[in-house]
């Protein structure tokens, strides 16, 4: 389960949104938002992948396969 400050309105107040993204086998340790596409997130974990999301479908959109981990 992740948490997302899903977006800022203009007095900078913040909406959280909870969703839950199924795939990762082990914990993940990095999360990032494509700039260009907000409902767009990427996470990486110790399963050696890589995942983006459509966060608001919660569809896995794409994965990469990495045969280490990553620095």
């Amino acid at each position: 389960m992740f948490s997302f400050l899903w977006s800022l309105d203009a007095d900078l107040m913040g909406k959280v949104k909870d969703i839950e993204l199924k795939g990762h086998t082990d914990s993940v340790d990095q999360l990032c938002w494509d700039p260009k596409h907000p409902d767009v997130v990427a996470t990486a974990a110790g399963d050696k992948t890589v995942r983006f999301w459509d966060a608001r479908s919660k569809f896995l959109s794409d994965r990469f396969h990495f045969n280490r981990l990553l620095d």
